[in-house]
């Protein structure tokens, strides 16, 4: 039996893709100006996902810290799993990756599909 989240893999989507989303939004112009150079679409949408990739794989490794730490605090509480239990921590890393890739995929699509011409002359 595995343990229940903090947050939802909804709450956790929605988070994820607030951030990346933001974080596109924001280079509007640096992704513009790399599509009016020849970087092609598929450039960019590898190196946002690449980017929402590494938050999340940061975030998960910390988590990882965090657990490890408040699994050892609190192991007198914990029922049926020992405060290491390797299948909770891979199943809940396979669980937010999936959830990240999902998430950061709507962002890089979006900044794949940037007007190089328009995002130019916004600014």
């Amino acid at each position: 039996m595995l343990p229940p989240l903090l947050f939802t893999p909804e709450q956790l989507a929605v988070g994820i893709y607030g951030v990346l989303s933001y974080s596109v939004a924001e280079r509007r112009m640096e992704v513009g100006l790399g599509m009016a150079l020849g970087a092609s679409r598929k450039t960019i949408l590898g190196l946002v996902l690449k980017e929402g990739l590494i938050l999340s794989g940061l975030g998960v490794a910390l988590g990882w810290m965090g657990a490890v730490a408040a699994a050892r605090l609190f192991s007198g509480l914990l029922y049926g799993i020992g405060p290491t239990d390797t299948l909770s921590y891979v199943a809940v890393t396979a669980a937010l990756s999936v959830v990240a890739l999902a998430a950061a995929l709507v962002p890089a699509l979006r900044a794949s599909r940037t007007d190089p011409w328009s995002s130019l002359r916004a600014e």
